[in-house]
Formats: structure tokens, sequence, C-alpha cells
């Protein structure tokens, strides 16, 4: 059985998308396929930065979240089409 490892860019894609709608931690975390500890930092982070926001207790991205989630969005791509053309 392998394991399935993300990048640092695919962890923050899925975080912020996880977050797009408003929700509690716990709700991102296991949306965002986290364990507690990464969840923790990738939080903190991105609140430090304005790309997720508290609001009563749930959470959501920002406008500048979303425009780095599409970012992310664009460049995975890029690195899907170079995977491919080197296969």
């Amino acid at each position: 059985m392998s394991r399935r490892y993300r990048t640092k860019l695919k962890i923050l894609r899925d975080f912020l998308l996880a977050a797009s709608k408003e929700r509690k931690k716990t709700r991102i975390m296991y949306a965002a396929d986290m364990n507690p500890l990464t969840f923790k930092k990738y939080l903190s982070d991105c609140m430090e930065q304005g790309l997720i926001r508290c609001k009563n207790n749930e959470y959501f991205t920002t406008e500048k979240g979303f425009k780095t989630l599409n970012m992310c969005e664009r460049i995975l791509e890029k690195i899907e089409e170079i995977e491919t053309l080197v296969k």
C-alpha cells in the first residue's frame, strides 16, 4: 500500500477550499483531510496573512484567500501539464 503525499501547495489549496463556506474548525480540518497539528499551523498562518477570518466562531476564506486559492489552482494545473509532458 502506497501513501499519498500532498505538497504544501495542495494542502493550502485544500484548506482554503474547505474554508470557502463558513464552517467551524473541525469541519474545515476534516474537509481538508488534515491532522490537528497541521491544521493548527495552517489556520494560524492563514489568519496571520489575512487569507482566513473568523466570525461568530466560524471561519471563512477572505477575498485575498480566494485570490490565493485561484492562483494555487492555476499553478497546480500547470504542474500537471508539465508532468504529463515529461511522462
